[in-house]
């Protein structure tokens, strides 16, 4: 079984979806309103984790809440 994560990420499609793959191992998805700056606290974000083949996905803090800072995104905890 396989998992379409762009499919999952574009229907969000009333927020502003930003993509950040650090390396081949983790990518970085965050969600906002339009028009929010990456410096704002009004983010959802998710972290993509490849390990030995396998895809773990993880929200920052253990929470689908929208009030982390893009910017910041490297400095969370993910779980």
């Amino acid at each position: 079984m396989s998992f379409d994560v762009y499919g999952f990420v574009s229907n969000g499609s009333n927020y502003t979806i930003i993509i950040d793959s650090t390396d081949s191992n983790n990518v970085y998805f965050g969600w906002a309103q339009p028009g929010s700056a990456t410096s704002d606290s009004v983010w959802r974000i998710q972290k993509k984790v490849t390990s030995g083949g396998i895809q773990y996905f993880y929200w920052c803090n253990a929470s689908t809440a929208f009030n982390y800072v893009w910017d910041n995104r490297a400095s969370y905890s993910f779980s």
